[in-house]
């Protein structure tokens, strides 16, 4: 069995971030882990979470694919007030 790995959130969850200034919510819909190792870079080492959203924009993003963009776990809160106390 691989490596596992703990998320503050799930798919399906709705969390709270801020997007042009404004706290918004979203439904996650994919979770990212980017494992990180870089030997020469000491603070670049360990586990990177992001978590994808759909937008409303109709830009096809090349890597995600439609209408999706991603957000660091440490920019999503369960709630608004959790969101805007952070601020």
């Amino acid at each position: 069995m691989g490596k596992q790995y703990t998320t503050k959130f799930d798919p399906g969850q709705t969390v709270w971030f801020m997007k042009d200034n404004k706290a918004v919510s979203g439904v996650i819909g994919r979770v990212e882990i980017l494992e990180v190792k870089l030997p020469q870079c000491e603070w670049a080492n360990g586990n990177s979470v992001r978590y994808g959203f759909h937008n409303e924009c109709k830009i096809e993003n090349p890597i995600y694919g439609p209408n999706f963009e991603m957000m660091p776990e440490s920019e999503c809160f369960a709630t608004k007030q959790e969101l805007l106390a952070s601020l």
